[in-house]
C-alpha cells in the first residue's frame, strides 16, 4: 500500500454505506496506518451528502483523525492547465475532480477512487491509482 493516499468521495461513500464494500478493509487499514487524507473540496462534497446529524458526527471525527492536503493558489492554475490539456484529446474532465486529481499529482499521493474518470485520465498524467 502506498504511504499517502488521497481517498476521494466516491470512495468514503461506498466505504460508509456499503458493508460489502471490497474498501471494508483498504480504508481501516489506511486509517490505522495514518496513510489516509483528504482534501477540502473531498470535505465538502461529503458533509453536503450527510443524511443527518449523526452523519455529520461521523464526518466531523472523521477529519480530526486524518490529515488534510493543503490546495495552494499555484494548483488552480495547474488543475485547469489540466482540464485544457485533457479537452485538447476530446476528454472533459469537471473541475471538482480536476483539482482532486491535481492535489494528490502535486502531494504525490495515490488516489483512491471508485469514479472511472479517473482511470481515463492517468495515462496522459502521472495519476497514481490504488488498485481497487
Amino acid at each position: 500500500m502506498p504511504d499517502r493516499v488521497l481517498v476521494d468521495t466516491s470512495a468514503w461513500v461506498d466505504f460508509f454505506k456499503n458493508p460489502r464494500s471490497s474498501l471494508n478493509e483498504i480504508i481501516p487499514s489506511l486509517l490505522r496506518r495514518s496513510q489516509a487524507y483528504y482534501t477540502g473540496l473531498i470535505e465538502v462534497e461529503l458533509y453536503r451528502g450527510a443524511k443527518g446529524q449523526t452523519e455529520l458526527d461521523s464526518l466531523d471525527v472523521l477529519f480530526k483523525t486524518i490529515q488534510r492536503l493543503p490546495v495552494p493558489e499555484a494548483l488552480y492554475r495547474k488543475a485547469g492547465q489540466l482540464c485544457y490539456q485533457l479537452a485538447r484529446k476530446g476528454i472533459t474532465l469537471g473541475t471538482v475532480d480536476a483539482i482532486i486529481a491535481t492535489v494528490a499529482l502535486e502531494h504525490n499521493c495515490h488516489l483512491l477512487s471508485l469514479d472511472r474518470h479517473f482511470k481515463t485520465i492517468q495515462p496522459y498524467c502521472r495519476l497514481m491509482l490504488v488498485a481497487v
